[in-house]
């Protein structure tokens, strides 16, 4: 908001100032229209079947704008919000308190008065504490003001000069509405002549200042100025508010398709134990296959199933919750659910001795990248997630194999950048055949190199589904799920680590220890975390969390923001563009930025790889290249027949004159490469 804005408001609000109540009492409401959007955005709009008194009322929310799907809902309150002047009723966007990324488009119903500019239209907000702002500009057309809010309260349209019919100020009346007539010390506590007071905090003497020092750091002084408008080390601290909710799972289940009828088996008749373990967990399952046969056109590869084209056919996914309720059913039962798909994918159809399976990491790559469809409850943000590959045979992993494959590392890279909170995500490994070094399930299976290797990187489990056992350390998918339910990610970064920060629970302060060497809570800084301690008191199921904790504005954080200060709380210039992250003073897309690839300064070109990009957070090779040499030395080229042995670019000449290492062919020779 700049300050030309930022005083436009502040005189709106100064002229409802004596309208407003000094605090919001529901006095009725019934939510019209509800739906969940999530960080795709979307559109919730009231039918006039809903609610004819307020059709057309809705809001339209941006990509990016929430972080995790949220219910939405729309209703009408009773409750006045101004005295005098309202143009329509008042709506209430719910969850109240919900901040927006990205401002939304919100639109109100209203009645124009005849004679009555729309210019002078304006939108109250008002807090359930009683608190205001004025919103303008409104655009009115067909009964409805539309504008833009970064947050849910309660709105209502109301005149800009709600004087109450008498034009004695006219003289103060402009175009776009009522322009007080008194500034600074001269009228102090007079009429602005718009129906508010001047400058209410003044003295015999003139004007005095209400806010000094760091403490107002931008906000009013009270005598038409601000305090510190160009702070940079005292903004006030910040506090960031969460609800426990029930822990939160997505599981994707990576089914082998070469001869796997036993594991398939196995795993579907452990599927009971393992649903009766998840509890209260809020999960969703789905499942797709490793298949990667060309010639057939039902390749899913990483595609959830069924869907179009696939070998398991459906006009869309199955996910599995606990509320799923089977063919033919009449009451939530996910077990069987899950048991149909899983046993419906076709297995034994494919030749041997040919790479069309066992591109696990492959599989779950492109799921990744496919990420969240419109109307597919899957890969919810900020939910710990689990893939779970079976392996009939024990093979080691091929999607190294093939036009635009990578090697385990890369895929593991690929994987922590995806999910940067590594207590968010595990890939994870079940085969039935082999020997288990002594006995239990906690023993690690004689698993191929490339296995061990993601399983390390992820903290993933291997487990043999022969072992009595095996259903115990399958159900441990929950236990990881439970652990990442306890963290809570900061929305700053605390300038004084955990010395600063309050916590509480509903409004009791949690200290920090329990007992000696027991914490009831710390910070992590490398999540910018706080986590509470599962074996002391952790919060129960719906308690309200606050963490307060000073910050430090105006420099780079390690969450993304370039921070600036505005009304005492800071604020990312990062968070409203499609660069959200801060590298110095400049606002990049880390995710896609190959000279700022998953953090500031790393360049894909000397880290990884010459004609290397940045994908997901991670460097590589284009989908149809090859790197030829070492990360950090090597060379993406598209013919992987010029990288030798020892990974040095062999130069050759094609009809396309390129010589695949750098160089241009002329007379059949290559130079420069």
């Amino acid at each position: 908001m700049n300050s030309l804005e930022r005083c436009r408001n502040a005189a709106m609000a100064l002229v409802l100032c004596t309208a407003c109540s000094s605090s919001i009492t529901e006095v009725s409401n019934h939510y019209a229209a509800t739906a969940v959007i999530g960080p795709n955005g979307g559109t919730l709009t009231v039918t006039a079947a809903e609610n004819a008194a307020i059709a057309g009322t809705s809001i339209t929310i941006p990509p990016g704008a929430l972080s995790a799907p949220t219910t939405i809902e729309i209703g009408a309150t009773n409750q006045s919000v101004v005295s005098s002047g309202a143009l329509g009723p008042v709506i209430d966007f719910e969850p109240s308190g919900l901040s927006f990324a990205k401002p939304a488009t919100m639109s109100i119903p209203l009645a124009l008065p005849s004679g009555l500019s729309a210019s002078r239209v304006a939108v109250l907000a008002v807090e359930a504490n009683g608190t205001s702002r004025a919103i303008a500009p409104v655009s009115v057309a067909n009964g409805l003001g539309t504008f833009q809010a970064s947050g849910f309260t309660f709105f209502g349209a109301f005149e800009s000069n709600p004087d109450g019919g008498d034009d004695s100020d006219a003289g103060n009346d402009s175009d776009a509405g009522c322009t007080p007539s008194c500034a600074g010390d001269a009228t102090c506590g007079s009429s602005d002549g718009c129906g508010g007071t001047c400058n209410a905090n003044c003295s015999d003497g003139g004007c005095t200042p209400s806010c000094g020092g760091d403490a107002g750091c931008g906000s009013s002084d009270g005598c038409g100025g601000t305090c510190n408008d160009a702070c940079d080390a005292g903004c006030q601290p910040e506090t960031d508010t969460f609800t426990v909710g029930p822990p939160k799972a997505d599981v994707l289940f990576i089914e082998d398709v070469d001869d796997d009828a036993q594991e398939q088996s196995a795993i579907t008749n452990a599927a009971s134990d393992f649903f009766a373990a998840a509890g209260n967990i809020d999960y969703r399952i789905a499942v797709t296959t490793d298949n990667d046969y060309a010639p057939d056109e039902d390749a899913e590869l990483g595609r959830l199933l069924p869907c179009s084209d696939c070998s398991l056919s459906g006009s869309a996914p199955t996910i599995i919750s606990p509320s799923s309720v089977p063919d033919g059913g009449t009451a939530a039962d996910p077990t069987t659910v899950f048991v149909q798909l899983y046993s419906s994918v076709p297995n034994e159809a494919y030749p041997t001795g040919t790479p069309v399976d066992e591109h696990f990491f492959k599989a779950l790559y492109n799921a990744l990248r496919i990420g969240p469809q419109p109307g597919v409850d899957f890969f919810r943000p900020g939910v710990f997630f689990a893939a779970i590959t079976d392996n009939g045979d024990n093979e080691t992993d091929s999607s190294v194999l093939g036009a635009g494959n990578h090697d385990p590392a890369w895929y593991a890279a690929f994987f922590e950048a995806y999910f940067p909170n590594p207590y968010l995500f595990t890939w994870n490994y079940i085969n039935p055949t082999q020997t288990v070094t002594g006995t239990g399930f906690s023993d690690l299976l004689q698993e191929p190199p490339a296995i061990q290797q993601m399983l390390t990187a992820t903290n993933g489990f291997a487990i043999n589904s022969s072992d009595a056992a095996w259903t115990t350390a399958l159900g441990s998918v929950w236990t990881s799920a439970i652990t990442a339910s306890t963290y809570y990610v900061l929305l700053g970064v605390p300038s004084e680590g955990q010395s600063g920060m309050v916590v509480t629970v509903n409004g009791t302060q949690i200290s920090e220890f329990a007992g000696p060497g027991e914490p009831n809570w710390t910070y992590q800084a490398t999540l910018n975390a706080i986590v509470f301690n599962p074996n002391t008191d952790p919060p129960a199921l719906g308690a309200v969390i606050t963490v307060t904790y000073p910050v430090v504005c105006g420099g780079n954080d390690s969450t993304g923001g370039c921070d600036v200060c505005d009304g005492g709380s800071c604020f990312s210039s990062c968070i409203e563009g499609d660069a959200p992250y801060c590298c110095g003073t400049t606002c990049v897309d880390e995710q896609s930025d190959s000279d700022n690839c998953g953090a500031c300064g790393n360049v894909c070109a000397s880290t990884y790889a010459s004609g290397s990009s940045c994908v997901f957070g991670s460097c590589g090779c284009g989908a149809s290249d090859f790197l030829c040499g070492a990360p950090g030395s090597g060379s993406c080229i598209s013919d992987n027949n010029q990288c030798s042995d020892a990974g040095m670019c062999i130069p050759s000449c094609d009809a396309g004159c390129s010589d695949g290492c750098g160089g241009t062919c002329g007379g059949g020779t290559c130079d420069g490469g």
